[in-house]
């Protein structure tokens, strides 16, 4: 699964999402624009994505750009519900 796409169904679970481009700290902030959190992906070597639902960090994928249109997720992990980014990844 391409990141917009995982992306665009965590925003449709009603999560919010902040960017960390590699710099250490967060370029965009509990946004729910998918082109401003694609902005900063697709221009980034690599990202982590965070995910928040009522304010509260539930987990987060690693994007690495390996010049490919489909970037691709290395990683993605949970925090309070295990099986979210489970059911998002699957889907």
């Amino acid at each position: 699964m391409t990141p917009s796409i995982f992306i665009q169904k965590a925003l449709a679970q009603g999560l919010s999402a902040s960017v960390d481009t590699g710099e250490g700290f967060f370029d965009l902030e509990n946004s729910t624009s998918k082109f401003e959190i694609m902005r900063l992906v697709s221009g980034a070597d690599e990202a982590h994505v965070f995910f928040f639902q009522n304010g509260d960090q539930i987990g987060w994928i690693y994007i690495v750009n390996e010049d490919d249109p489909d970037e691709r997720i290395y990683d993605y992990s949970t925090d309070e519900d295990e099986n979210l980014m489970d059911k998002i990844y699957n889907s």
